[in-house]
């Protein structure tokens, strides 16, 4: 993999083979983009820490709120700049990529490359260059970030009409954490598989709050039906979380999920899949 320099700290994608997927670590455990095909107008609201702490997402414009299927884009470009960080470039918010490089990074490498593939990831970037994120999280409660995902959004097309790639301006708020390396994290090679949006999300949140540890993690569906942000009834949100885990017989990528009664509260155990293997590690 290598990137070609185009200004200072503005990257061009000349080879995504072995590129890592990474993701923003504060973005995994509460949802911040619609989880819904259908788009969301409604905000993205969640507070925590005695409420000191909150999160605002929302999108004015005609668009909807970006979908966890926009957010790829942000994750192709956080795991180009954590890769050219990690050989020890200099990185900046600017990136330069064609349709095909973000195709193949998401696995779709036999697909159409043509117009209608192309105005797809146009409207992904216009949900994300629309969609305004209010936060304080950094600042443990005492200053508000206000931002767009992508600042600026551009499509090149010749005097031929024929399509020369995108470029991209990422919030500094991203930008950031790919600086501090220990806010990112290394996501299954077979995510982009995961195609329901409550089923992506589930994954991050077990990635985020399991991880590698041996005692796994345990959360009430409550607490996750209010970390989902989902416009869904209660009600509605477990009988999906039910389906996803007898689908899925209990596996979820690389963790075991499972229906459990704790502290007398429904909730979901995640545990870390050792050598591939369905087995309880506590």
């Amino acid at each position: 993999m290598a990137l070609r320099v185009l200004g200072q700290g503005d990257l061009f994608v000349a080879n995504i083979q072995y590129v890592r997927t990474k993701h923003a670590r504060e973005l995994m455990e509460t949802n911040w983009v619609s989880l819904s095909k259908k788009a969301r107008h409604s905000a993205i609201e969640y507070k925590w820490n005695t409420e000191d702490s909150y999160i605002r997402v929302s999108n004015d414009s005609g668009y909807g709120i970006a979908t966890i299927w926009d957010f790829d884009v942000i994750l192709f470009a956080l795991s180009q700049l954590t890769d050219a960080s990690n050989r020890g470039e200099k990185i900046g918010s600017r990136i330069w990529f064609s349709g095909g490089d973000f195709l193949a990074f998401i696995g779709r490498i036999g697909s159409s490359h043509g117009g209608r593939a192309y105005q797809d990831i146009w409207a992904k970037l216009n949900r994300l260059h629309t969609t305004h994120i209010q936060t304080n999280l950094r600042a443990n409660g005492s200053l508000d970030w206000k931002f767009v995902w992508l600042s600026e959004i551009k499509q090149g097309i010749d005097a031929n009409g024929r399509h020369r790639g995108y470029e991209i301006v990422l919030a500094d708020w991203l930008v950031e954490a790919v600086r501090n390396k220990r806010m990112m994290l290394t996501l299954s090679n077979d995510y982009f598989t995961l195609t329901g949006g409550l089923e992506r999300w589930l994954y991050l949140w077990c990635r985020k709050s399991a991880g590698s540890q041996t005692t796994g993690w345990v959360e009430s569906f409550d607490s996750l039906w209010h970390k989902s942000g989902v416009e869904s009834s209660y009600s509605a949100f477990c009988k999906r979380i039910r389906r996803i885990i007898n689908e899925r017989n209990g596996e979820l990528l690389d963790y075991r999920i499972e229906e459990v009664l704790y502290a007398r509260k429904v909730s979901l155990s995640v545990e870390r899949l050792v050598q591939h293997q369905m087995r309880r590690i506590r």
